[in-house]
C-alpha cells in the first residue's frame, strides 16, 4: 500500500506498456482506484468533489507515491480520473509509474506541469 498525501491506495493491476510510450518505457505501470464515495472503516466519506479535486491536482502536476509518508518516492501519479462505478457511488481511478531507474524520478519531479495524462486516460476507460 502507498500513501498519496491523505489518500491510501492499493495497486491492483499492473499494465504491461513496454515500449508503447517512450516517456516512461522503463517504468512499471500499474492501475486502479485511489479512493470512493463509499463510507471507509472509520466513517468517513469523500465527496464526489474532493475526487474531482484529486484528478484535477493529479493531471495538473506530478504527485509521487510516497511510502507511508516517509518521504521515500517510488514513482510517480501519471492520470487520474472519476468515474462512476457499478453500484452507483464514485471512484477515483489512477495509472501511476513505479520508478525502475533514477532518470526516471528526474523525469516526473514532484509539482512540475503533468505533460502525460492524455496518453495514460485510456487505461482507466
Amino acid at each position: 500500500m502507498i500513501f498519496i498525501g491523505l489518500m491510501l491506495i492499493k495497486m491492483v493491476q499492473p499494465v504491461n506498456l513496454y515500449n508503447k510510450c517512450k516517456n516512461i518505457r522503463d517504468m512499471k505501470i500499474v492501475k486502479g482506484i485511489a479512493s470512493t464515495t463509499h463510507i471507509d472503516r472509520h466513517g468517513d466519506t469523500m465527496s464526489k468533489s474532493a475526487l474531482l479535486g484529486m484528478e484535477e491536482q493529479i493531471n495538473d502536476h506530478y504527485i509521487p507515491l510516497d511510502v507511508e509518508h516517509k518521504g521515500i518516492y517510488i514513482g510517480v501519479l501519471l492520470c487520474g480520473k472519476v468515474k462512476r462505478l457499478k453500484d452507483g457511488e464514485w471512484g477515483l481511478y489512477f495509472v501511476a509509474g513505479i520508478f525502475e531507474h533514477e532518470t526516471d524520478r528526474k523525469k516526473f519531479q514532484y509539482k512540475k506541469p503533468n505533460k502525460v495524462y492524455k496518453k495514460y486516460l485510456r487505461l482507466i476507460f
